[in-house]
């Protein structure tokens, strides 16, 4: 064993991400150098989205979450299921059947080699609409350990995916505001 937590050398490594979004979305300004996730959606008048906007029209949200695909280890359903905890807790309705989906999400990993000692993982998460155009992705990238990720994935899956949902939610809630 490695130590008492051997996956803490990952836990802020993977939590940090990059989010594309529409043209008409402001990221918000930090220190140059930092990495972050939190995204501001503005509405097409430069102003923040008005939260009421947003709350008349999720009567008729539904997301649903596809299976992660690439992950070495369990890492495709700790990161689905990760992703949809993280998304539930924000009260965010979650579709019970494909047909029921106004929104879908779509994860891929890729681990690679760098050196005899780290590997890169990217985790994308991409967000579509019910008619299955892109909407926007959220990008998390890092170098980790080798060999880290290829059995249990643990908390890594879970601070992952608290990254990732912050830029999901705001993809689809620029996406609604925007209807």
């Amino acid at each position: 064993m490695r130590g008492a937590y051997p996956h803490l050398a990952v836990l802020l490594v993977l939590v940090l991400a990059a989010c594309t979004v529409p043209a008409t979305s402001r990221v918000n300004e930090e220190p140059p150098g930092k990495t972050h996730a939190h995204v501001t959606v503005f509405s097409p008048t430069g102003q923040p989205a008005p939260v009421s906007r947003v709350d008349r029209r999720i009567a008729g949200l539904g997301v649903w979450i596809d299976e992660v695909t690439g992950a070495p280890g369990n890492g495709n359903r700790a990161l689905t299921r990760a992703l949809r905890r993280e998304l539930e807790a924000t009260s965010l309705p979650i579709a019970i059947s494909v047909g029921a989906a106004s929104h879908f999400i779509q994860g891929v990993v890729d681990v690679r080699v760098k050196d005899a000692t780290s590997e890169h993982v990217s985790i994308i998460w991409i967000v579509l609409d019910s008619d299955g155009k892109e909407l926007g992705r959220v990008s998390q990238d890092n170098t980790i350990p080798r060999g880290i990720l290829h059995e249990d994935w643990g908390d890594i899956a879970r601070y992952a995916a608290v990254g990732g949902a912050d830029g999901v939610l705001s993809i689809i809630e620029y996406d609604i505001v925007a209807e």
